[in-house]
């Protein structure tokens, strides 16, 4: 499974500690292999994790603009096309920065955020953190 995050400059302390937790919960309830892309408008650093990993600690970077469709580009060169792409994000973007439709697995927008610019693509869930 690929988890996208998003750190751009929008996305506060909270929300990412926040993002944290969840894909610690995830990991803790499926036995997976969860690698993590870090992306504001390229992406900047993965780290890849297993049950044996957690609690999980991540190593953020980033901080620039929004662009999601980097995160897709990455997926799509895999080796092993993933289960399913998770984004975590707070959509503070323009339309444009989805790109085009991935390849053929499941996408889940986990919005954080106020903003809700509907993606082109998969689903999407709100998720509301404390935002300073």
């Amino acid at each position: 499974m690929i988890a996208g995050m998003d750190f751009s400059g929008s996305i506060s302390q909270d929300e990412a500690n926040q993002e944290l937790t969840e894909l610690d919960d995830l990991l803790n309830q499926y036995p997976t292999t969860l690698k993590v892309i870090y992306c504001d408008t390229d992406v900047r650093d993965t780290q890849t994790f297993t049950q044996e990993d957690r609690p999980i600690k991540l190593d953020a970077k980033g901080g620039g603009g929004t662009k999601f469709y980097p995160v897709f580009d990455f997926a799509n060169k895999e080796e092993d096309p993933p289960a399913c792409v998770v984004y975590l994000t707070d959509m503070e973007c323009q339309e444009k920065d989805f790109g085009e439709e991935p390849a053929d697995y499941p996408v889940l927008w986990v919005n954080t955020g106020d903003r809700c610019n509907p993606p082109p693509f998969g689903e999407i869930i709100r998720f509301k953190t404390d935002r300073h």
